[in-house]
């Protein structure tokens, strides 16, 4: 073995015991957070004797809303990658999804899942430039169905939210405005190729004065490719408007089991909640407004946005223990379950011979 692969092989090594590290840091800053939550806001003993009076029916139902979840945003990610490369399976959808709920949840504005599932598609045979799209298309659904969901939800109950949390119409204005900007951005990407193509080229001509970059010419060359790919990609898919609707249906229901797990842990709790919308609404707004807050699952934002839209459902002894399930359901719950589809799951056996070839030229 030379030294330069000796190098290779301990640089690759050290990353591995960085990224560990990291991970382990998020998970376990996530959990002295809830922690401190937990103690500071309520007896140990308190907590201890409502947790014993739940009912582990309502919570499994709770637990089976995330599965659905899951499922449903597999299927989104299915239709558009089955669109892409018919050979496509519903299986490797939901084994990426899930290994990308796993990155999600211990990154910064829950963006590791992305590269993750960049990579996963591109081992399924799908091209780069359109896994690109693809993710981006997903993205965009995701955002807009979102938006037009707390809207709609936002008439239903203004009155409501506007007399019992404070500043309602603020956090629903810097909510959506952020929201807006995001599908705007992404928009602009999907439809723009001159603009995606000069920004790609801006950062690589970047890249290459620092010296991350060589090869420049050859690089570029194959980013127009790529760039070219990518916006083609996205032209043909925007002329499917089956394919949308498919993907904004499963989207709605995705996020429709989602935002019951609050109703179900109501119940749990003993509650007799008639008011399904507001609870659905309350769940809603709290996921728009921590939606890009940099801590890994939104650490903190998370719990306070509980507390501040749904505390009138619950009895001042259950609303701490009702946080801390709440978030054992909607958060930790993702990290357990993707976890082995993230270490375990190999995608294809191979990456595609086209794409091994192309990666070849540039090296």
């Amino acid at each position: 073995m030379s030294v330069e692969q000796q190098q290779n092989i301990n640089t690759k090594k050290k990353k591995k015991i960085l990224s560990n590290i990291f991970t382990a840091a998020v998970i376990l800053s996530a959990i002295v957070i809830m922690v401190w939550f937990c103690f500071t806001s309520s007896d140990l003993d308190e907590l201890a004797e409502v947790f014993f009076t739940l009912n582990m029916g309502w919570i499994a139902a709770a637990v089976c809303c995330m599965v659905l979840r899951w499922v449903f945003e597999s299927l989104v990610l299915y239709f558009l990658g089955k669109d892409a490369n018919n050979e496509y399976r519903f299986k490797d959808a939901f084994f990426t999804t899930m290994a990308g709920q796993y990155f999600n949840a211990i990154t910064p504005f829950s963006s590791g899942g992305q590269p993750f599932q960049f990579y996963q598609l591109k081992r399924s045979g799908i091209d780069g430039a359109i896994a690109t799209a693809v993710l981006l298309q997903k993205f965009f659904i995701y955002q807009s169905a979102l938006t037009a969901y707390s809207l709609i939800l936002i008439i239903l109950r203004f009155k409501f939210f506007m007399t019992e949390v404070s500043n309602f119409a603020l956090l629903a204005l810097v909510g959506f405005s952020i929201q807006l900007v995001a599908i705007i951005i992404s928009w602009i990407f999907m439809r723009s190729e001159r603009l995606t193509g000069a920004v790609v080229r801006g950062i690589t001509v970047l890249l290459s004065k620092l010296h991350i970059v060589k090869k420049r010419e050859a690089i570029l060359a194959k980013l127009n490719e790529k760039v070219e790919s990518f916006s083609s990609c996205n032209r043909i898919m925007h002329k499917n408007k089956r394919l949308f609707v498919k993907c904004y249906l499963a989207t709605f229901v995705q996020e429709t089991v989602f935002f019951l797990v609050v109703f179900f842990v109501v119940l749990a709790f003993g509650g007799e909640c008639t008011d399904v919308i507001t609870l659905i609404a309350a769940q809603c707004f709290v996921s728009v407004a921590t939606f890009f807050f940099p801590l890994p699952g939104a650490a903190g934002a998370s719990e306070g946005g509980f507390l501040l839209f749904a505390y009138k459902f619950f009895t001042p002894a259950a609303r701490v223990p009702a946080t801390l399930l709440w978030r054992i359901i909607t958060y930790y719950i993702n990290i357990i379950a993707g976890a082995p589809f993230a270490v375990l799951w190999k995608g294809s056996k191979d990456f595609s011979k086209q794409e091994q070839a192309e990666e070849s030229k540039t090296e």
